[in-house]
């Protein structure tokens, strides 16, 4: 009975009339009483009303209830709960406060998934990143905000760390680069940079990783050296995926005639285009098929570029050429660019056309 009686004290306290009334300092005190019970599932209904708790007007002021809250916090479904709550306040609170939060919170055990990954004994709770629970995901979300639009000196630490060893938590990188997706075509640009430096740092990890571990398997390498090749192109084609994603809604926002958008069209296609050309030593089917969709999209923006980079891609000996993915990318592209440009297939690339 005492969750009910926290979902209808929140409730009540999200109506103005009641936040306003006389009853509401009792409602409030009702209600935080009930934020500290022993019941977690009582604690989780009551942690939604905590903006009615405390001045909803003062986002540094939730946060600092928050942080009460979230450090002392050992239920994971409770912790989502205030996670969600920080996340949506904490474009008006004070970036340093959210961060040192976060940091914080990482020396906590149920916080333990946030901390840097020990080079001796690999990551850290890798097993919350594999379940992908709701705590790990808003962290997420909160951590990258954190790093790539207020610079915010753990989250930005933390992540570049994370991403200069894409492998070491394979599902922890690919949570992360979900994450990291939106800001690569944020309307105003803010955060583009940053993701970008971290994407780069990532790729060429990857690209490190996969030619380390293909040349040791062409010698006699063992599972280990396969498994690292795997987990190398399962990275490269997600992140490829992305800035596939990413050019596609870019393309369809600089159609219109909007002189800010075009440019930023072209900013994104000169920054992915380098990623992408490092993501193509990754020479798996899986791979270059996401890696030749993404450069044909920014062929729209830097034609001759893009076509040199998708010839550079398609090896005449790599496992592409024959996976029939690769008509179906390549041919109505090259058909497109013979009946459009022309001289651009026959004069740069004729071993590419033929």
């Amino acid at each position: 009975m005492r969750d009910q009686a926290a979902i209808g004290l929140a409730r009540l306290l999200a109506r103005p009339a009641w936040a306003d009334s006389d009853a509401a300092p009792r409602l409030r005190d009702a209600l935080s009483s009930l934020s500290t019970d022993p019941n977690a599932v009582v604690r989780m209904q009551a942690a939604h009303g905590l903006p009615s708790i405390v001045d909803a007007d003062s986002p540094s002021t939730i946060v600092g209830h928050l942080r009460v809250r979230i450090l002392a916090e050992q239920d994971e479904n409770v912790l989502a709960v205030h996670l969600q709550t920080l996340q949506r306040v904490m474009a008006a609170a004070h970036a340093g406060d959210v961060d040192q939060l976060i940091e914080e919170l990482a020396g906590r055990p149920q916080g333990a998934f946030l901390r840097q990954d020990d080079p001796d004994e690999g990551s850290a709770d890798a097993d919350w990143w594999d379940r992908r629970s709701d705590a790990v995901e808003l962290a997420s979300a909160i951590l990258t905000r954190l790093a790539v639009v207020d610079g915010a000196l753990f989250s930005l630490r933390l992540l570049s760390d994370w991403l200069a060893g894409p492998l070491r938590n394979t599902a922890r990188t690919r949570t992360l680069l979900r994450h990291l997706q939106p800001y690569l075509i944020s309307p105003d640009g803010t955060g583009q940079e940053a993701v970008f430096i971290l994407l780069g740092t990532a790729a060429r990890a990857i690209e490190a990783a996969w030619k380390g571990a293909t040349a040791t398997r062409t010698t006699g390498g063992g599972e280990e050296d396969s498994i690292r090749a795997r987990d190398a192109a399962l990275i490269a084609h997600q992140l490829a995926q992305q800035l596939d994603l990413a050019g596609d809604a870019e393309n369809d926002r600089a159609r219109d005639d909007d002189f800010t958008a075009r440019s930023a069209d072209t900013v994104f296609a000169d920054k992915a285009m380098l990623l992408l050309r490092e993501l193509s030593s990754v020479q798996h089917p899986q791979v270059t098929q996401p890696v030749v969709q993404a450069l044909i999209r920014l062929s729209k923006t830097r034609p001759a570029e893009a076509l040199q980079a998708i010839a550079d891609a398609v090896s005449e000996t790599g496992p592409y050429v024959t996976d029939p993915l690769a008509a179906g990318a390549i041919c109505p592209y090259l058909i497109q660019l013979l009946a459009e440009s022309r001289d651009l297939v026959l004069v740069r690339q004729p071993h590419f056309a033929s």
